[in-house]
């Protein structure tokens, strides 16, 4: 059986004192929950939970609800197992990459209370559980469930699932752009074209999609001829 890390909300709606959602994360092996430590993800003032599928960036809103296979190991600022070596005051000793797309990681809460979405153990001694789990192997994925019925839960229906196609649109008229993800306006989207060979690649945000993962693309430009 899979073996992951899963987060949810404790108590949804409720703000600790620096006005933060304490969220749960807990390590499962073999259908069981074995061992849990609390955490925050996102900015105070900015506790609004959503879907993949509706996420918007660049708000400093929580990790949104979904399930990432594409997580990284444990990267370390000095060798492993140095506490005191930090890569910066905000991110701690060691991170975790949980969802390259939007650099968001699994790191320490260092700073100012609150991410940027990262996912943050509220404790150094939450962050040292977190590595054991790592240091054993790394887990199959992350899931991010906030009862918004995007993650299968045994005993309930799933009640909305991301569409297969993730379509994205842009519109250009003079020096003003706008970007939309499944018909959601988007903060911040960056997209490249490339033409070799007969082959057209395609970029998001910095990442290379695959080939066979693209359904289809439409380009139009227009242009004053000097």
């Amino acid at each position: 059986m899979s073996r992951f890390v899963r987060f949810t909300r404790g108590a949804p709606g409720v703000l600790n004192a620096n006005g933060l959602e304490v969220l749960r994360g807990a390590l499962w092996e073999g259908g069981q929950e074995k061992e849990s430590t609390p955490f925050i993800s996102g900015a105070a003032g900015r506790q609004n939970f959503r879907t993949l599928a509706h996420e918007k960036r660049g708000l400093l809103e929580p990790i949104p609800e979904g399930r990432y296979h594409q997580i990284g190991g444990l990267e370390w600022a000095g060798s492993p197992g140095d506490y005191d070596t930090v890569w910066s005051q905000a991110l701690g000793p060691v991170v975790i990459e949980i969802y390259g797309e939007r650099a968001i990681m699994l790191h320490l809460d260092g700073g100012v209370p609150g991410s940027a979405g990262c996912l943050c153990p509220l404790t150094l001694a939450g962050l040292k559980i977190v590595v054991r789990w790592w240091a054993k192997a790394k887990p199959d994925f992350v899931e991010c469930d906030w009862g918004l019925g995007t993650i299968a839960v045994p005993g309930k229906p799933t009640l909305y699932r991301p569409p297969a196609i993730q379509r994205v649109k842009f519109f250009q008229n003079g020096p003003k752009i706008t970007a939309y993800r499944n018909g959601d306006p988007t903060f911040a989207l960056a997209s490249r074209l490339d033409y070799h060979d007969g082959r057209v690649g395609v970029a998001l945000n910095g990442r290379q999609l695959q080939a066979d993962l693209v359904e289809s693309i439409a380009f139009e430009l227009a242009y004053r001829a000097k």
